[in-house]
């Protein structure tokens, strides 16, 4: 537009359509917003009529529920008057009944006495209640329970009653009393005697309620008319107020019984008694209590009343002092004691309710607690304790002055005020209200205010009280603290010393105290108004500083109290984020007096711990952390104490030199251990072991080589590297336990000395892996939670720790077990480092390094959930995997003796017990495959011989008939189904017994393998290649064979091994005669081993015989006997006896040719 000529018609008529644009837009734009604001002002009004219907919802709502209690509290008040108008009316009928009970009881002939019926009632006597009174009352009427009176009366006496339900029990106990007469001498003994006050206070404690309950029971029984001797019911009152008055400790503990009594009860004896039976009808009165026991209740309860006015009047006095004390508690240090606390919330406590009770009492006997007013000391005695006090202060004072402040200079400028009576006249200090200012005097005071900001000397401010004190008037004074409130502000009051010493010694000694307390309150006011603003501007921040720090001035002079610093100073360590620098100038200025100062010391050393934990806590900068610092150290400066430097014998000396110094670097590892050997042993070992796993002297760089000289000493002195280790594992484990930052180095060096220990073989394996499972095993069980409870998240000591250790000692774990193992043991440390949070960088690299150079192709764990998802099915695989290899070495320990009678046992156990002689068959073969190849011949051997000694038995069995067999086993069948169905109750029966009995068979077979051991030289086996030859001894010739051939005599063929040529080894036969000395030993053993077998098969057939007498014993009482079942009882007995009668000829029979190799025959 600008560029367009403006006389011009385009000019004119370009300007006219860009200024319609902008006025259509504009229009357009209006439209819109207004649009908008419609809009926002519709949904504002639909937001605001919902909120008044949610409103007047919520009132509806309230006012209905208030409206349904209301009913529901006037019902209940229907209820329990109309409860109460019953239970008065029925005490009157029931007192009437009761009155003649013993003159008009009924007769019992038509009532009937069943056992169950009145045993089934008297236990229901335990459980009355309102509820089930008429119910009872009901079943009452229908039997005769004359010969249940003391067992209704036990269980009556036994019934835990609730208040409500006392009653209900009367009207039982009527009912009782009307028909037996020996009811109530029964009953009245026992309630008396449980409601007498015990000895013990504790019981006395425990059974108030009960004994409530009680009392209130007795008094109902003698207002119906049940209990007539009413002395006793007296004594018993008597008794329990005097058991409370004559307490030393007044505690009142029956005094809840004696409340309840007079508030169901009070309307029989107390002189206010028409007043309480105007208000709500109770029932009989006349004729209960007569004049002189009325009497009574009334004097006890009145001494009871008395007793406590008295006891909460001393314990007023006791808390009013308390709290004076206290008082002057918070004047002095600014904050009570745990002790002084405690007691006086005792005492409070104790005052409450004694007042509580006194209240209730008071109700009862219709009087008021009188009011206690602190008793106020004599006029001259108040005057005698404020001089004495005076005197006292002051000479405290100066003690305290000498003692607070080191400097002469200082503790002159804060303790030695100018002397202004001495100074100025004592008119000038009278009080001149009512004068006016003149010009000239408002002209001379202005002069003098602006003096005041211009003292900076100690000298010019003494000069300027005098003159202050020559114009001192009302006026002045109040224009004064006026000057000094608006001049805190920045860069006004550079010299607050000096104002601070002025106002001090205007206000101290009483001249005018008019200045320095308004001084100071108008001070604090102003800085706490300010501080609770949410934001501060720069200038609210330095005008805060400078209010804090001209009270700390005064603080000095004690013209401010300590407890106005106190405050301050909690307020700003409560925001410590932006008030702390206000904290920190305050306490630089009065922080030295505050803690000199024996009053205030306490306080302020708390204070000053809380800000320096605070700065701790909150990771603050490094300028306020140094602000903190200095704050701390002017409050608490630190105690310089001359240490006397302890000087160790040359000889420790030397070896310290050798390993903390030369080692590494000026010396190598041999000459270190070859220096360390000339040493006298047995006075420098201890010392020795300590400086070796001294972790702090040792340095990270040296320790390799601190390992090496431990190893090549250890060589020598074997004990030397037993405690080495025992000590750095012991150090370890301590410093887990402990867990504090400031000892990570050194226990960084302690694991890294331990790894290399490992690597000069001065610990085994086993040892570093213990070490590693306990650095992320010791208070965790898995969960984050376990863990934080042990240790911080943040903490990664324990990774750090894991990381060196294994860096040193994780490239021998390369192959075999150990590798495995610490397979296993990174996925157990992947899932304790995945569960702490957000590590630091230098942990994240330890960590990837560490599987960087152990495992480089393994696939990290993303989360902690799959780290646990892994390592549970890992932990599965090993269960599975470990309860197979359990039961396989259970396998091999029963192995033996199954095995050696295995083969047997088939014919005889599976007449007995069919399903167990298929488990056990099943054993052996799985067994057998499971055994050595190496172990297999001789196995066959036993075997072979086992069937050579059972071909006699079998011979004789199999005499029987097929059908016989087929009965049998039709029988064996039918046991078969019946056995099966109990074997697991069997199994259980006879697992102690089978495990017993099969280690009896493995220990005998055992040592008879130990005892007949063939000799060194014969253990040559013999080759499969050779059908083994029977046993054969050739008979002793007949009568005839001797008469042919005289010369043939007994003899034992053996096998000789000859090796013939390339085609191997040979055997032949050979005839060696018994009068041999090597053939009769060899048929001596043999002899001896066939009759051990034969006792082992009988041992073996005797506990089978057992089991089948048991298994027939249970079918008989199961109710399942077969008719078969005897007949094939009967032929396995006879299979039994054969078996035994052919071990028995077997056992005197020659054994099995034995065989044996060319060399051993030669």
């Amino acid at each position: 537009v600008r560029g367009l000529p403006t006389s011009s018609a385009v000019g004119r008529a370009a300007l006219v359509q860009m200024a319609q644009g902008k006025r259509y837009r504009g229009k357009k734009d209006n439209a819109a917003a207004a649009e908008e604001r419609k809009r926002k002002a519709a949904e504002e009004e639909q937001r605001r009529l919902e909120e008044e219907e949610a409103e007047r919802l919520r009132i509806e709502e309230e006012e209905r529920l208030a409206l349904e209690a209301a009913e529901a509290e006037r019902r209940r008040l229907e209820a329990e008057e109309a409860e109460q108008r019953r239970v008065a009316e029925t005490r009157g009928v029931l007192r009437e009944k009761n009155s003649t009970a013993n003159s008009e009881r009924p007769a019992l002939g038509k009532l009937k006495a069943d056992i169950k019926k009145c045993s089934a009632f008297v236990k229901k006597l335990q459980k009355i209640s309102l509820d089930t009174k008429d119910a009872l009352i009901r079943e009452f009427e229908s039997i005769n329970l004359s010969r249940y009176i003391s067992e209704a009366v036990d269980n009556l006496c036994e019934t835990k009653l609730k208040v409500a339900d006392v009653f209900a029990c009367v009207e039982v106990c009527s009912v009782f009393h009307q028909r037996y007469a020996d009811f109530s001498a029964l009953l009245i003994p026992q309630l008396l005697k449980q409601c007498a006050p015990p000895a013990d206070s504790e019981e006395m404690s425990a059974t108030v309620m009960r004994r409530r309950t009680l009392l209130r029971w007795l008094v109902e029984l003698v207002v119906c008319g049940i209990f007539t001797e009413r002395m006793q019911l007296i004594r018993l009152f008597a008794d329990t107020v005097k058991a409370d008055l004559e307490d030393p400790e007044k505690q009142f503990i029956n005094l809840p019984i004696i409340v309840a009594f007079g508030k169901a009860f009070g309307y029989l004896f107390l002189p206010h008694a028409e007043k309480l039976l105007a208000s709500a009808p109770m029932g009989p009165v006349e004729g209960v209590f007569d004049p002189k026991e009325r009497d009574v209740l009334n004097k006890g309860m009145n001494k009871l009343f008395t007793s406590i006015v008295d006891s909460l009047q001393q314990v007023n006095q006791t808390l009013t002092k308390q709290e004076e004390a206290n008082c002057k508690m918070m004047q002095r240090g600014g904050e009570l004691n745990i002790e002084a606390l405690s007691e006086y919330q005792e005492l409070r406590a104790s005052r409450d309710g004694l007042a509580s009770l006194a209240n209730s009492v008071a109700q009862i006997l219709d009087t008021q607690v009188p009011e206690f007013e602190p008793e106020a000391a004599p006029a001259e005695e108040q005057e005698e304790d404020d001089a004495s006090a005076a005197e006292a202060d002051s000479e405290e004072l100066k003690a305290e002055s000498e003692v607070i402040w080191d400097d002469g200079e200082i503790r002159s400028f804060y303790s030695l005020l100018p002397e202004l009576r001495a100074l100025v006249p004592e008119v000038m200090f009278l009080d001149n209200a009512g004068d006016l200012d003149s010009t000239e005097d408002s002209g001379v005071f202005k002069a003098l205010l602006a003096e005041f900001l211009g003292c900076e000397s100690k000298e010019t401010i003494d000069n300027w009280t005098i003159k202050f004190c020559r114009h001192n008037k009302q006026q002045h004074r109040e224009r004064l603290v006026e000057h000094i409130v608006d001049s805190a502000a920045p860069h006004k009051m550079h010299n607050m010393p000096y104002c601070a010493r002025g106002i001090a010694a205007l206000s101290l000694k009483g001249l005018l105290v008019d200045i320095g307390p308004v001084v100071v309150e108008r001070l604090k006011t102003q800085f706490i108004t300010t501080h609770a603003n949410k934001r501060w501007s720069s200038q609210d921040k330095h005008q805060m500083g400078f209010v804090i720090r001209f009270l700390s001035e005064l603080v000095n002079f004690r013209v401010a109290a300590p407890e106005v610093m106190f405050e301050l100073l909690r307020t700003c360590v409560d925001d410590f984020d932006r008030s702390i620098e206000l904290a920190c100038g305050a306490l630089d200025i009065c922080g030295h007096f505050l803690y000199r100062n024996s009053a205030s010391k306490e306080v302020i050393s708390s204070l000053v711990e809380l800000m320096f934990k605070t700065k701790n806590s909150k990771n603050a900068s490094k300028e306020l952390s140094t602000m903190v610092d200095n704050a701390y150290n002017t409050c608490k400066p630190p105690v310089l104490v001359n240490r006397e430097l302890s000087c160790k014998p040359p000889l420790q000396q030397y070896i310290e030199r050798l390993l903390f110094v030369d080692i590494g670097s000026k010396m190598s590892a041999d000459k270190v251990e070859k220096q360390l050997r000339k040493l006298p042993w047995a006075e420098t070992e201890g010392f020795l072991v300590s400086c070796f796993t001294n972790a702090r002297k040792l340095k990270f760089n040296h320790i390799e080589q601190v390992a090496q000289v431990v190893s090549k000493l250890s060589r020598q002195y074997e004990d030397f590297g037993i405690l080495v280790a025992d000590q750095v594992l012991e150090d370890v484990r301590f410093g887990m336990e402990l867990n504090k930052w400031e000892h990570m180095q050194s226990r960084i060096t302690t694991i890294k000395f331990l790894g290399e220990l490992y690597v000069w073989r001065l610990v085994d394996h086993q040892t570093i892996f213990d070490t590693l499972n306990l650095l992320i095993t010791l208070g965790y069980t898995g969960s984050r939670a376990s863990q934080a409870a042990q240790e911080p998240l943040e903490d990664f000591t324990r990774v750090r720790l894991v990381c060196t250790l294994l860096d040193s000692v994780g490239a021998t774990f390369l192959r075999g077990n150990t590798k495995k193992r610490l397979d296993g043991y990174l996925k157990y440390f992947q899932r304790y480092y995945l569960s702490k949070p957000s590590p630091p960088v230098d942990v994240v690299f330890g960590v990837g390094d560490l599987f960087e150079s152990l495992r480089p192709k393994w696939t990290l764990y993303e989360s902690y959930e799959q780290a646990c998802k892994d390592i549970t099915e890992m932990e599965q695989l090993e269960q599975k995997s470990a309860h197979i290899k359990g039961k396989l070495n259970n396998r091999e320990m029963r192995g033996v003796c199954e095995h050696c009678a295995g083969r047997r046992l088939r014919g005889v156990v599976s007449g007995a017990r069919p399903a167990l002689a298929m488990e056990t068959i099943e054993e052996d073969e799985d067994a057998a495959e499971e055994q050595p190849e190496e172990d297999a011949a001789e196995e066959d051997e036993e075997d072979d011989e086992e069937e050579d000694a059972s071909d006699g038995a079998e011979g004789e069995a199999s005499e029987e008939s097929e059908e016989e067999q087929e009965q049998n086993a039709v029988d064996l069948e039918d046991d078969a189904q019946m056995f099966y169905r109990d074997v697991r109750a069997v199994r259980e029966m006879e697992d102690d017994f089978d495990r017993e009995f099969r280690m009896m068979m493995l220990e005998s077979v055992t040592d008879r393998k130990s005892k007949n051991a063939a000799p060194a030289f014969c253990d040559v086996g013999v080759p499969f290649s050779f059908e083994r030859a029977k046993p054969k001894v050739l008979a002793r010739p007949s009568e005839e064979d001797e008469d042919e051939d005289e010369e043939l005599k007994p003899s034992m063929q053996f096998q000789m091994l000859t090796r013939k040529g390339p085609k191997g080894v040979k055997a032949s036969s050979l005839q060696v005669p018994l009068e041999c000395s090597f053939a009769a030993k060899t048929l001596a053993n043999e002899q001896a081993e066939r009759r051990e077998r034969a006792e082992l098969t009988a041992k073996v057939l005797a506990y089978e015989d057992h089991e089948s007498r048991v298994a027939q014993q249970e079918a008989l009482s199961n109710s399942r006997v077969f008719t078969r079942h005897g007949q094939s009882k009967n032929q396995q007995h006879k299979q039994r006896a054969n078996a035994q009668k052919a071990a028995q000829q077997a056992a005197h029979q020659p054994g099995t040719t034995p065989t044996f190799p060319y060399s051993t025959m030669k």
